[in-house]
Order: structure tokens, then C-alpha cells, then sequence
């Protein structure tokens, strides 16, 4: 049960790449977009909140094998990069 096949992970947005000495892709992170990004009296039952102390934007950004406990399936799952799907 983790992001790689969760409806919250962002696809569509940015991804955060990390890159070896020969520039392909080694690892990533998504924005996790069923965590609110503030501290207000609506987010106050909210199991998890980002915050970020100098008034920017916050994000929380997970790997694709992070575990999470509002995960929710996707329709379809993808696969990772190995071929494997999240079940």
C-alpha cells in the first residue's frame, strides 16, 4: 500500500529527480496532494499537515514505495520502472 498506486500521488506535477554521474534517473519524489499544506481550523482533524515556517509553499514529497495511511487505489495501477505493479 503506497504511493506508486495512489489517486493523491501527483502525477501531473512536478517530479523531483535524482540523477547518477551518467544523468539517468535513479530515484524520485511526487507531491502527495491528500495533505493539506497550512495549519488552519479545517486542517485540525487532518492526520497529517506541511507547514513551512518562512511562508512558502510546502509540499510533501514521497517516494514511490512510502506508505501512507490515506492512500487510495488508483482505477488503474501503474507500474514502476521494474515492471512490478502496486498490490
Amino acid at each position: 500500500m503506497s504511493c506508486l498506486g495512489c489517486k493523491h500521488w501527483d502525477r501531473d506535477g512536478v517530479t523531483y529527480e535524482w540523477h547518477n554521474d551518467y544523468g539517468e534517473v535513479t530515484d524520485e519524489r511526487r507531491v502527495c496532494k491528500a495533505v493539506p499544506f497550512f495549519l488552519s481550523d479545517k486542517t485540525r482533524t487532518a492526520l497529517a499537515v506541511v507547514t513551512d515556517g518562512s511562508g512558502y509553499t510546502g509540499k510533501l514529497w514521497t517516494a514511490p514505495d512510502f506508505g501512507c495511511v490515506l492512500r487510495e487505489a488508483l482505477t488503474e495501477i501503474p507500474q514502476d520502472s521494474d515492471g512490478r505493479d502496486d498490490t
